[in-house]
């Protein structure tokens, strides 16, 4: 391979001999990116995020004998990055990224190794803190990656790597140090603005998300696909004169403490031109004191005007939020039958506990029920609204009968349930259309305490503190799971229990075979009629980017990212001490594509 000086890695034939060069990726093809099952075009297989692969060569009676067919590892050197990076396939050619923003463009063709075509490395700074890319779009004739970190959307001619261009996406509208970027529980916003969403291509445009909160407030934005220009911005913590920023009642101005993480990718329905994200906690997320009101649109499911920007509706999970759920959970589209009526509806495994079902069309609340064993932090929901029980719409600052914890006052936020860590986040669900049901994996983590702390005297002002918040979960047995629920009626109708919890979702496949993994470097197929497990494979290598399955030369294969530090919720000292080894390998990081096959 012919490495050039800086940045680009010039494009080499591949093994065959033959052109590394595929067609272009038209918008009509990723609107029908499902009818190209051999294909993984886009993060989460197509614009409703089902993640489902019609593929059904490896199946339920078969899939005993997946065995390794390659491996590629990316060494970096770093001990700062996770790789989280979903690959895409087109017509026997690999896409894959690393954390500290590397993208490769590799030959899979053969089913035995994958030369790679070129790479391209952007030099991103990781000084400014810890890398992660959950993955690209492809478009025309060209990939879009955007740095987390630096902040930059680079277009890549996709058969070349040939940089076509490199432009920074950041906006440059950091708070006051004193409104929550000091040291502490906000140390990272001090930094700027970060970028762990995937981009996402729609017809002539692509949608960038800004991550990080504490200081920040966060955005959904849209940018030219051809040159890159910003074409237009939604904040998510609304500014003075602006929608919603009236929910943010005090007067110190906390709607610039920020907050809202856009940290994971949105879905699009191209009948109504909406892209509809879910938005994370209010900053700081600890201490709803500081913030008092509904703080929208954080904690929210959003449906924005793909053309212009403009917010359509909303559906705000929980007002005056502290225990940080976030409400970034993947959002499926479907269509279910409802008193009667068919609705378009849309689907998100919530962090708090809660599966719910809205109508994407107005974000109008139409069910929702649980999907872990207790949850204590409602009281129940609304079959109405949707809103927690206790929530009381007539106090700004809510108790939610004592879970809120308040500032100096042990006596709150205690037994909340479930603790933030376990329920899913960024990692995707898995929709099978044909039984109607959505299957998501996670873990089950014991419940929490909460309580607000001031670390330095500079976190505290107005009397309120912008410090860390302290959780500690209570000592009860944890333990992974995959659920699946009947998208008709919320209920869960299938789950199997795992030893170690799951932190890359599952994929379901038209063979009637379950793909995940644990934390300890597990990766399996379970039958997805019984739920048992068929195949594992240990890697020793954590496991947070979701599986894809793809075809080439007539065979299918699963392709697994690994690599990276575990998350933190599952490498506290004592709480796994059997999976010191694997934590260890992750803060020494290598990441590694794993692919099998029959």
């Amino acid at each position: 391979m012919n490495i050039t000086k800086g940045v680009v890695v010039a494009a080499v034939v591949a093994f065959t001999g033959s052109p590394a060069l595929a067609a272009d990726i038209s918008y009509s093809r990723l609107l029908n990116a499902m009818n190209e099952p051999a294909n993984h075009l886009m993060q989460w297989k197509n614009y409703a995020s089902h993640n489902y692969s019609r593929l059904a060569q490896i199946n339920a009676g078969n899939a005993g004998d997946l065995k390794v067919k390659f491996m590629t590892p990316f060494a970096n050197g770093l001990n700062r990055t996770t790789e989280q990076f979903i690959p895409m396939v087109e017509d026997g050619f690999m896409y894959v990224g690393t954390g500290e923003g590397r993208m490769f463009k590799l030959d899979v063709r053969s089913g035995y190794q994958a030369p790679v075509v070129w790479m391209h490395n952007p030099e991103q700074n990781m000084e400014l803190g810890r890398g992660r890319a959950r993955g690209a779009a492809l478009l025309g004739d060209s990939i879009y990656n955007v740095l987390n970190l630096d902040g930059r959307l680079i277009r890549l001619n996709k058969d070349t790597g040939e940089v076509l261009f490199d432009v920074n996406v950041k906006s440059d509208t950091l708070a006051p140090l004193e409104y929550g970027r000091g040291p502490g529980n906000n140390m990272e916003a001090s930094r700027g603005e970060a970028f762990s969403a995937t981009p996402v291509a729609l017809e002539d445009k692509i949608i960038v998300q800004q991550a990080r909160s504490g200081g920040v407030r966060s955005w959904v934005g849209a940018h030219d696909a051809e040159t890159g220009e910003v074409l237009w911005r939604w904040w998510v913590v609304p500014g003075p004169g602006t929608p919603g920023h009236e929910t943010w009642t005090d007067d110190w101005n906390a709607y610039l403490a920020g907050g809202g993480s856009v940290f994971n990718s949105g879905s699009y329905d191209p009948d109504t031109n909406l892209y509809i994200v879910g938005t994370g906690d209010p900053s700081p997320w600890g201490n709803p004191e500081f913030r008092p009101g509904d703080n929208l649109y954080t904690l929210s499911t959003v449906g924005i005007d793909a053309d212009t920007g403009e917010l359509r509706w909303f559906f705000q999970e929980i007002a005056n939020e502290a225990w940080d759920y976030d409400a970034v959970g993947v959002k499926q589209l479907y269509d279910i039958e409802v008193a009667g009526q068919m609705q378009n509806v849309l689907g998100t495994w919530s962090r708090n506990g809660y599966h719910y079902t809205l109508n994407r069309n107005n974000g109008d609340f139409v069910f929702a029920e649980a999907f872990v064993p207790v949850v204590t932090w409602s009281g129940g929901l609304d079959p109405k609204t949707g809103k927690a029980l206790l929530y009381d719409p007539n106090v700004d600052l809510q108790p939610y009968g004592g879970f809120s914890q308040r500032f100096g006052d042990i006596t709150t936020g205690l037994d909340v349930c479930p603790h933030h860590g376990g329920t899913p986040t960024y990692w995707p669900p898995s929709f099978d259309q044909a039984n109607m049901i959505s299957y998501q994996a996670g873990a089950h983590t014991p419940c929490a305490d909460y309580a607000v702390t001031a670390q330095l005297p500079e976190e505290v002002h107005w009397g309120k503190s912008t410090g860390g918040t302290w959780s500690h979960t209570r000592h009860a047995e944890t333990f992974g799971f995959v659920r699946g629920i009947d998208v008709r009626t919320g209920k869960v109708v299938k789950e199997t229990i795992m030893q170690y919890p799951n932190s890359n979702g599952v994929l379901a496949t038209a063979g009637g075979v379950l793909l995940t993994s644990q934390i300890d470097g597990k990766i399996m197929a379970l039958n997805a009629d019984t739920m048992a497990e068929i195949w594992s494979f240990y890697t020793h290598k954590v496991p947070n980017a979701g599986l894809v399955t793809y075809m080439a030369g007539g065979k299918q294969y699963v392709a697994a990212m690994l690599g990276g530090r575990m998350r933190s919720d599952f490498r506290r000292a004592g709480f796994t001490p059997e999976l010191d080894t694997v934590r260890l390998m992750g803060e020494y990081n290598t990441g590694i594509l794993v692919v099998f096959g029959l």
